[in-house]
């Protein structure tokens, strides 16, 4: 049945039948515990990478940090692309709060959009480096 039910989540990486390992926090979880996207091209379906135990952790985290960490200004530019709320498209744009995922410690604010490309990323420095390099490497093609 529960093979039945997943059979179509062809993106998942199980490394059993019917459970994922969490990104976070390295557990073999059931699938039931991970949060279901629908991805618009083709309605297909696929599981978060992190299971509803670490996300509502996470969560409590954030929500303790914005608590004791007041929003920057209105003259506040993002420290990546340097944009102040005004200059985004979305004018009504919240500053996302930044933090170690491994430390849970703040690292600052960021605007909405640079701080998902960090996500996508993975935080990750030698991800970074790399995209700089790719992006150094085909500067003349732009």
């Amino acid at each position: 049945m529960q093979g039945e039910l997943f059979s179509d989540f062809t993106s998942m990486k199980f490394t059993e039948e019917g459970s994922k390992v969490c990104k976070t926090c390295g557990v073999d979880r059931p699938v039931e515990l991970y949060p279901i996207f629908w991805f618009n091209k083709g309605g297909v379906k696929s599981l978060g990478n992190v299971c509803n135990i670490c996300r509502k952790e996470q969560g409590v985290i954030r929500s303790d940090l914005k608590k004791t960490i007041p929003e920057p200004d209105a003259n506040y530019k993002c420290p990546i692309c340097q944009k102040t709320k005004e200059d985004h498209v979305a004018k009504s744009m919240d500053w996302a709060l930044d933090h170690c995922h491994k430390t849970n410690s703040f690292r600052g604010w960021l605007c909405k959009k640079c701080n998902s490309a960090l996500g996508w990323l993975d935080d990750d420095i030698n991800y970074v480096r790399r995209a700089l390099n790719y992006l150094e490497k085909h500067e003349k093609d732009s």
